[in-house]
C-alpha cells in the first residue's frame, strides 16, 4: 500500500514538472514571436539634395531629404531654420524672406543634415544705348540714379528716352523691376555740307548758321554756272538761308 502511494506521489510530481516545462516553453515561444513581429529598424542617417546656396529675396527652393536606411521604421523628418525671419522652411519648401543668412536643418531620429542659405537683393541690369557708358547693375525695385551726361563728338546731349524711337522720356522716379535699356538722344552741334561735282572738301556748319559761298570752283574746259540744291539743277541754292540739316549743293558747269 505504501508503495502504491509513493507511485501516485511520483506521478503527481512528474505531471506538475511537465506542466511547468510546457509553461516555460510557451512563454519563450511567445517572446520569440513578439520579438520577431515588433522588430524596429533604426535611422542611420539623413541626406539632402541641396548644398549651400545664394538666393534672391522672395525666391523659393524645394529641398528633398532622404532617410537612411530606406526601410527605417520611423522616417519622419523635422525641418528647422536658424533664422526663420530671414529664411523659413516648411516640409522642405525653403522661402527667402529678407537679406541675411540662415541654416536650414533636416532631422530624422538622432541624425541631421543642414545647408546655409544666403539671401541677397535681386539685381537688374541697366544698359545705356547710343553711348559708350558701361552697363550697370542695381537692386531690383530701386530707382535708377541719373547717369553721367554722355558725350558724342559734334553733338550735344538731349535727354534719356525709354524707347528706341526716342519718343518717350525715361522716368527716373520709376522703380526698376527687370533688366532695362534706356536710350540717349543727341542733337547735332552742326551740319555737314557736301559740295558736289567738285574737288572741294565738305564744310561743317554750326546749327542755324548760314553757309558762306565757297566761290567758283574750276573745271577745265567749262564755265561755272552756280550752286544748286538739286542734281537736276532746277533751283539755285540761297546762301541767305539757315542750315538746319546735313546738306548737299551741286556745282553746275557749262561748256
Amino acid at each position: 500500500m505504501i508503495h502504491g502511494v509513493k507511485n501516485k506521489i511520483f506521478s503527481l510530481n512528474l505531471s506538475i514538472y511537465a506542466k511547468k516545462l510546457l509553461f516555460v516553453f510557451i512563454v519563450m515561444m511567445t517572446l520569440v514571436l513578439v520579438s520577431g513581429c515588433d522588430k524596429t529598424i533604426k535611422v542611420t542617417g539623413v541626406n539632402l539634395n541641396q548644398e549651400d546656396v545664394t538666393v534672391d529675396v522672395g525666391e523659393v527652393i524645394n529641398v528633398q531629404a532622404t532617410v537612411l536606411p530606406s526601410d527605417a521604421t520611423e522616417k519622419t523628418v523635422t525641418w528647422s531654420s536658424s533664422e526663420p525671419m530671414i529664411v523659413k522652411v516648411e516640409s522642405g519648401k525653403v522661402t527667402a524672406l529678407a537679406v541675411g543668412e540662415a541654416t536650414i536643418t533636416a532631422k530624422a531620429g538622432n541624425f541631421e543634415a543642414s545647408f546655409k542659405v544666403t539671401v541677397v537683393l535681386a539685381k537688374v541690369t541697366i544698359t545705356f544705348a547710343n553711348t559708350n557708358l558701361e552697363s550697370i547693375s542695381i537692386n531690383k525695385g530701386a530707382k535708377l540714379t541719373v547717369p553721367a551726361v554722355p558725350t558724342k563728338s559734334g553733338f550735344t546731349f538731349d535727354n534719356w528716352y525709354a524707347d528706341s524711337g526716342l519718343s518717350i522720356l525715361f522716368n527716373f522716379d520709376e522703380e526698376i523691376e527687370e533688366d532695362l535699356t534706356i536710350y540717349a538722344n543727341f542733337d547735332k552741334d552742326g551740319y555737314n555740307v557736301v559740295l558736289a561735282n567738285t574737288d572741294l572738301e565738305d564744310v561743317f556748319i554750326e546749327d542755324g548758321s548760314k553757309l558762306e559761298n565757297p566761290g567758283d570752283p574750276v573745271k577745265e574746259g567749262h564755265n561755272f554756272a552756280g550752286w544748286w540744291i538739286d542734281s537736276q539743277f532746277t533751283t539755285l541754292y540761297d546762301f541767305d538761308s539757315l542750315v538746319t540739316e546735313d546738306l548737299t549743293i551741286y556745282a553746275k558747269f557749262s561748256l
